[in-house]
Formats: structure tokens, sequence, C-alpha cells
């Protein structure tokens, strides 16, 4: 794209991080994560966020994805957290798995995270994937 003088909006970029997401590239979402606002001027939003730690979880660096999110990387949202969640059942990290729904928990309680406006139901899919890490544990 630099090469054509095109510059990528904040939906390009994070239709490369999903790319990255389901080729496992690790190292290039990463750079791509790092290099939006020096090489492109776009800020990085939650979405963004959320598909990096995706990257990581899948690719099994939980540690790493769990420090973005303590970080403070796009705020930390559910959609983040649940990925992380989902991660963890996939490679039988139990323990990480706990914190991360603790996490789930506070954040449902303190903003209302987990609550759908149009029918103000919880959502359901850390409970069950929580239920799904003790299973396969």
């Amino acid at each position: 794209m630099k090469m054509e003088g095109i510059s990528p909006d904040e939906v390009t970029l994070l239709t490369l991080l999903h790319a990255c997401n389901h080729g496992g590239l690790v190292g290039e979402a990463l750079d791509h994560l790092a290099g939006m606002v020096a090489d492109w001027g776009v800020r990085a939003g939650e979405d963004h966020w959320n598909a990096v730690v995706d990257v990581l979880g899948r690719a099994g660096h939980l540690v790493a994805a769990e420090e973005l999110l303590k970080g403070g990387g796009g705020g930390g949202g559910g959609e983040a957290w649940t990925a992380l969640l989902a991660a963890c059942r996939i490679h039988g990290d139990e323990r990480r798995g706990k914190r991360v729904v603790a996490s789930l928990i506070r954040k449902e309680e303190e903003m209302e995270a987990m609550v759908t406006k149009s029918t103000n139901k919880k959502k359901t899919a850390p409970y069950v994937l929580l239920s799904n890490l003790y299973r396969d544990g």
C-alpha cells in the first residue's frame, strides 16, 4: 500500500489484523498494531486490540495476551477478555481461565459491559467457556 501511495483506514487495518490472526502471524500482527499510528496515523481502537489479543491467545501466548489486557491495551473490554478465556480453554490453562472469568465478572459488575441493551440479558459466553475449560481439564 505504501508503494502505491494508498493510506489504509481503521477498517482496512482491522481486516489486516484479522488476516494475521487466521494465518497465525503473531509477529506481523504486533508490528501492524505498533505501526498504525507511526505509519498511517490511525489510532488503534478496541477492535484492533481485541484482534491482537485473539492472535496472541490462539498462538498460545497467553501471558503476553493477559499482560496486554492488564496494561490497558484497548481498554480491556469484555470481548478481549472472552477471547483470552477461549484461548485458555484451547490451551488447557485452567488457572489463568479462572482469573480471566474473575476479570469478566468484575467488568460486568462495574460497567455492565456484558449486558446487551436490546434484551437486557447477560451474555453467557464466558460462563460456557469456563464450563468447557473445567470439563476439558
